[in-house]
């Protein structure tokens, strides 16, 4: 008892499955090529030439040195240094005046 056209599910035709491929295939490109641009950007340099692309493992010429002959020094002038505070003064050292006998008395006392 079939129902006009309607007579069941055949599968997929040859172009649906072509077709399936090629979106995969271009799904993959696309995220392959995301992640060279997220991951490789430091090996990606952009001059006058184009863009280059210098992989370090593939690279066999040694880096070379950069150019230090331009380099500008600039001498400034010694900062002002503050006086000490942590040292006795000579004052401080030579301080003619003993102590209290009956402050340090107390203090032993206390500390018994």
């Amino acid at each position: 008892m079939e129902r006009g056209h309607y007579n069941g599910y055949r599968g997929r035709t040859a172009t649906q499955k072509v077709l399936l491929g090629f979106v995969c295939v271009l799904a993959v490109l696309v995220v392959l090529m995301a992640l060279v641009l997220l991951l490789g950007q430091r090996y990606i340099y952009y001059s006058a030439d184009g863009v280059h692309l210098n992989l370090p493992f593939l690279n066999s010429e040694p880096v070379p040195a950069p150019d230090v002959s331009d380099v500008v020094v600039e001498i400034l002038p010694p900062a002002p240094q503050e006086p000490d505070v942590s040292q006795p003064t000579q004052e401080e050292i030579t301080d003619p005046a003993p102590p209290d006998a009956s402050v340090s008395a107390g203090q032993e006392s206390q500390t018994e």
